[in-house]
């Protein structure tokens, strides 16, 4: 404004001093005319003159100068004066400017009428016009751009008329600033204001000075209420996490991080709120998978193994024992093989809820896999607390469990290691525990629990070794099939035979089905030797049907029928009827020359899943035999309900007899029920001939045993049948 009014006074003056300039001209004529001295006079004037054009001159070059373009109009807004500047920011020459009316070079089009209609205004007013006026217009570019400007005006009279003078700055740099400042105002806004993650500055005294509308909704508190609020020092560079209340309500957890920075001039901590509850409950699912059995939720082995060795630090720190409880379902697989693994595996989880109700919250149960569990009971305090413990687990599995719709019993086999008295390391523990588990399964009670015993280990260790040689024993093709005769007591003459599988290992050594078919069962061994029994004795009959056929003329084997024992792993293989018709059909066998043999024991709890494969078998006319008589839990049953052709009396019973009278009545018992039922029986471990006298008494059909023949090699069973076809065996 200052500027405005100031060029104004230099312009007056200007038109001042013009005029006294003609006055003095009209004076000097006047001196020139009147006296000598005007001589003097005049030369004083001209120095006059000169000094006023150097100002005049002096004027229009700091006019030209301004950054600011100065334009001078008369009353009507015609210019009288155009400056340099102005020649530059409008594109007008001061030739062209000069005379044309302002508001038609400059005024835009569209608000052109409301700027003439100011300029009547302005110089209409009653009231002298003053210099402070200004504001920010748009004027137009002689090539029709709009630049933004800065107008000052201020009113000047000359020759009693009044006029204005006008200062333009060109404020597009100005704009652009303002524009700038807007864009950064609102990027502020998005970045800070708009911020899903929560920002804060705290001062030096630690108390929050800012608060973004994420940070106020995270702390639950508004933008005044966190004004002040001590939020403590934060470590610069470092992380820290902090509970936060999310938007939806819930709450979770923010990462925090802290940069420095200013506030208001004095140095502050910029505090960033990073919402990381979804990463955090990720990375803890991450790790609930790996620690957890996904099926029942339960701690797997590597977290179990982990929490044993904490707490045996714990137990070795302050002489605490505890105990590993090693827990393996009963008929688990039978669960699986017969309703499906949907039903198994609810009978897991059924387990698994039933496990954590009765532990306490100090013991941990975990799932190793399949139907193992693992409990750690940290404060038995004594063998019989832990004794107790399993006791309980027992009895709470005595009632069913529901799974998926079915109602299952299945109970535990527990093992039971104790530290430190059973070892003092969570692998000893470990496997201890199982080696005790064994011990339970192995001999099934009351109790259905057992405590370590070192020479468990060494039993294991036994049968470690035992299944190493029968592995080797298989794969070197070290199976044998021996034959032992069985004969008709009425007549004498051998009858059928049972096949009975050895192994010889490599340096000849023959090992006994009681030694190596507990472990071949335990192991699964079981099918492949059996599938090989059963392939072997089929080719071993076609042999000797084609070598009666070749040697006609000469004395060959007429091969009686005979019986293959089958475990409870083929019975459980729905294929084994299949497998056997493609043997009598591959060998050309009638189905006659083959019965198989399956003991109580393999029936236990399977009858019902095994009376479809036994009377598929009993179809392709295979004879089915019923080994071991006497010795299982449900003979009877089974004796009603399957298809069985032969009983077999188990040698305990025969070995008592004749000097047993109580046994003597259990065999004629025995025999009597079978022929009532029109079943054939025969008597295992005949060997004296009291013994046969006896059978033969009491009417049995069969008898086998050391009296009549040993269990013999092909070649030798094949001279024992050719010897013997047409006189008895043995005499009663």
């Amino acid at each position: 404004m200052f500027a405005a009014v100031l060029a104004a006074n230099l312009i007056l003056t200007v038109i001042i001093l013009t005029g006294y300039q003609r006055h003095l001209r009209h004076t000097r004529n006047n001196l020139l005319a009147a006296t000598a001295d005007a001589v003097a006079l005049e030369r004083q004037l001209r120095r006059g003159l000169e000094s006023l054009g150097e100002a005049q001159e002096t004027f229009w070059r700091l006019t030209d100068a301004t950054q600011g373009a100065i334009i001078v109009t008369d009353g009507e807004g015609r210019v009288t004066y155009w400056n340099t500047t102005a020649e530059r920011l409008f594109g007008y020459s001061a030739a062209e400017a000069l005379g044309s009316v302002i508001h038609d070079r400059l005024a835009p089009c569209k608000p052109r009428p409301d700027t003439l209609a100011g300029g009547t205004h302005f110089f209409s007013s009653e009231d002298v016009p003053s210099g402070d006026r200004s504001h920010e217009i748009e004027a137009l570019h002689r090539d029709g751009r709009r630049i933004p400007v800065e107008i000052s005006v201020a009113s000047i009279a000359h020759d009693g008329r009044w006029g204005a003078i006008s200062i333009l700055r060109d404020c597009s740099a100005r704009r652009l600033a303002q524009n700038q400042m807007q864009r950064m105002q609102s990027s502020f806004s998005n970045v800070v204001l708009k911020n899903h993650s929560g920002i804060l500055v705290v001062d030096r005294q630690g108390l929050i000075r800012f608060s973004n509308p994420a940070a106020q909704k995270s702390l639950g508190r508004n933008a005044a209420q966190l004004d002040g609020l001590p939020f403590g020092l934060p470590s610069i560079g470092s992380q820290t996490e902090l509970d936060i209340l999310r938007p939806d309500g819930s709450y979770g957890v923010a990462e925090v991080t802290a940069t420095e920075t200013e506030w208001e001039g004095l140095p502050a901590s910029l505090i960033m709120l990073h919402d990381i509850t979804d990463r955090k409950r990720a990375e803890d699912q991450v790790q609930h998978q790996a620690t957890h059995d996904p099926l029942t939720g339960l701690p797997n082995r590597t977290l179990f193994l982990d929490c044993l060795e904490q707490a045996l630090l714990d137990g070795r720190r302050h002489r605490q024992p505890l105990a590993v409880l090693f827990l393996d379902l009963d008929r688990f697989k039978e669960v699986n093989d017969t309703l499906g693994h949907r039903v198994g595996d609810a009978l897991l989880e059924a387990v698994a809820v039933r496990l954590k109700q009765i532990l306490c919250n100090n013991d941990l149960v975990a799932r190793l896999g399949g139907d193992e569990f693992t409990v750690l009971a940290r404060r038995v305090g004594s063998a019989s607390g832990a004794g107790e413990l399993a006791a309980r687990i027992s009895t709470a599995f005595s009632t069913p469990l529901d799974a998926a719709g079915h109602r299952l019993y299945s109970r535990p086999s527990i093992g039971i290691a104790l530290f430190p008295a059973h070892g003092n390391t969570a692998e000893t523990l470990m496997r201890n525990a199982d080696t005790a588990m064994y011990e339970a399964k192995r001999r099934p009670g009351i109790e259905g629990f057992a405590f370590y015993q070192p020479e468990q280990t060494q039993r294991s260790r036994e049968r470690l070794d035992l299944e190493t040689r029968l592995r080797t024993i298989l794969a070197a093709g070290g199976l044998r099939l021996r034959y032992q005769a069985q004969a008709d007591l009425r007549t004498g003459r051998l009858c059928a035979a049972e096949t009975l599988l050895r192994c010889v290992d490599a340096q000849g050594r023959i090992l006994l089905p009681g030694q190596f078919i507990p472990v071949m069962e335990q192991t699964g061994l079981i099918r492949e030797a059996g599938d090989w029994a059963l392939g072997a004795a089929c080719m071993q009959i076609r042999a000797w049907l084609d070598q009666q056929s070749t040697h006609a003329d000469t004395p060959a084997c007429t091969p009686p029928p005979l019986a293959i024992n089958l475990s409870a792993v083929q019975l459980d293989d729905a294929t084994l009827p299949d497998r056997i018709a493609e043997l009598l059909d591959r060998y050309r066998l009638a189905p006659d020359r083959l019965a198989l043999e399956v003991t109580e024991t393999a029936l236990m709890d399977k009858a019902d899943r095994a009376r479809a494969i036994l009377e598929r078998l009993t179809t392709l006319g295979v004879s089915l035999h019923l080994d071991d008589f006497g010795t299982g839990y449900s003979s009877l049953a089974l004796l009603g309900d399957l298809p069985f052709s032969v009983i077999k009396i188990d040698r305990s019973f025969i070995c008592q007899v004749p000097r047993s009278e109580k046994h003597v009545g259990l065999i004629a018992a025995m025999i009597a029920m079978a022929h009532r039922l029109h079943l054939r029986v025969v008597a295992e471990g005949v060997e004296t001939p009291d013994q046969w006298a006896l059978l033969r008494q009491l009417e049995c059909d069969m008898a086998q045993g050391y009296l009549i023949s040993r269990p013999l090699p092909p070649a030798a069973f094949a001279r024992l049948c050719m010897g013997h076809r047409d006189r008895p065996v043995k005499h009663g």
